[in-house]
């Protein structure tokens, strides 16, 4: 009995060590093959080494280089991405984009089927997406090209059916909120892609409140067309329907909407305003616009007034004239990349509305000391 003990025990050392050997031998090829990592103290570290830069903001950087059609400086922005984030799958699409519109048929197959692979699923959009068209006579692209496109008929068709939905807003209270006194209300819309904990982080600015804060969240996911989705939000659907279109962003107004009545509800409120900013902020002109008696003025951000002509569902000539009671607050940054901030300021001064222009140092995103100074115009900080 012992000596088998003694057996058994010498064998369950002799397996132990040769796992621990093998430990070590896998710890040390995945050292060598990353060093970087295995450079890193994970007791003492400095943060600033393991500082990034933002992707989604260098994606949206990489999308207006697109829209310029300087595709192949867009192409170096999405490669970055992607070499730091390879399952990232709009931005392996919008690179396949680039390197077709640049007649680079190999990449532009690549990173399409890389696209699909890593969840891609909009397959009515590859389709009718006018990049791809100058490679249709391209053997090399159009064989996976059309592999695809079959891959996407086996899923099925799109159909989108109204439903309701409680969506999620958060709110912010002024210190010391007593419930008697009535205060302004300021409804804060993000920009595309964007979530309600971005516009938490304006609060923190202010050294006091005066007023109530709501953040309403996007009804829909700014990625829809992709399987894994990030936590992302957008104002409108991401769809080519145009119908579907003009369905959704009525809804989304009305959501806006709901939500003023339902925080009038809940909290002793004196005047409603509704600021937005980027994608958001064009939201917040319609709404507004189109509300004149639910909002007493319009905070935009990097937005663009909607074209009437081009969206007339959306915002018509007569819907800015019925809204010039108004009082709208524009702040735009020098560097913006969205250009016609300045359009909008006459259009709405030339039918009546009282408009205060506010040009900033930087780019696209609020300014906090810009915001300050439109609650302050608009008579409520």
């Amino acid at each position: 009995m012992i000596k088998n003990f003694k057996k058994y025990a010498l064998l369950f050392l002799l397996i132990i060590s040769g796992l621990q050997f093998l430990h070590a031998q896998e710890t040390k090829s995945i050292q060598e093959k990353y060093p970087e990592v295995f450079n890193i103290n994970p007791y003492t570290f400095d943060l600033t080494e393991l500082a990034q830069i933002d992707l989604e903001d260098l994606k949206q950087q990489a999308y207006f280089l697109m829209l310029q059609k300087d595709y192949e400086t867009a192409a170096r922005f999405y490669l970055y991405i992607v070499n730091r984030s390879m399952n990232d799958a709009s931005a392996c699409y919008d690179l396949a984009r680039c390197y077709a519109y640049l007649g680079q048929a190999g990449y532009a197959a690549n990173f399409l089927i890389l696209a699909i692979n890593n969840g891609f699923n909009n397959f009515t959009f590859i389709r009718e997406d006018e990049a791809f068209n100058q490679l249709q006579q391209n053997p090399e692209f159009f064989n996976r090209y059309q592999a695809v496109l079959n891959a996407g008929k086996s899923l099925g068709e799109n159909i989108y059916v109204k439903g309701e939905k409680l969506i999620k807003c958060r709110v912010l209270l002024p210190e010391n909120y007593q419930p008697e006194i009535s205060y302004p209300l300021v409804i804060g819309m993000h920009g595309f892609s964007g979530t309600t904990e971005e516009f938490t982080k304006l609060w923190a600015y202010f050294e006091k409140h005066s007023f109530i804060f709501v953040m309403p969240e996007g009804p829909y996911n700014a990625y829809s067309d992709v399987s894994v989705r990030p936590i992302a939000y957008s104002w409108d659907i991401r769809v080519e329907d145009i119908d579907l279109y003009k369905r959704a962003d009525n809804l989304s107004s009305q959501f806006i909407i709901n939500v003023k009545k339902y925080v009038s509800e809940k909290y002793n409120i004196e005047k409603s305003y509704i600021m937005g900013f980027s994608q958001g902020g064009g939201y917040a002109y319609v709404t507004g616009i189109k509300n004149p008696e639910e909002f007493e003025g319009i905070i935009c951000f990097g937005a663009s007034l909607p074209d009437t002509k081009k969206y007339p569902w959306f915002l018509s000539e007569e819907d800015i004239v019925k809204g010039n009671k108004l009082k709208v607050f524009i702040a735009h940054g020098t560097e913006d990349h969205i250009k016609n901030a300045n359009e909008a300021k006459k259009i709405l001064k030339k039918n009546g509305y009282e408009v205060e222009f506010h040009e900033f140092e930087g780019g696209h995103f609020v300014e906090p000391n810009a915001f300050k100074a439109a609650l302050e115009w608009l008579g409520i900080q």
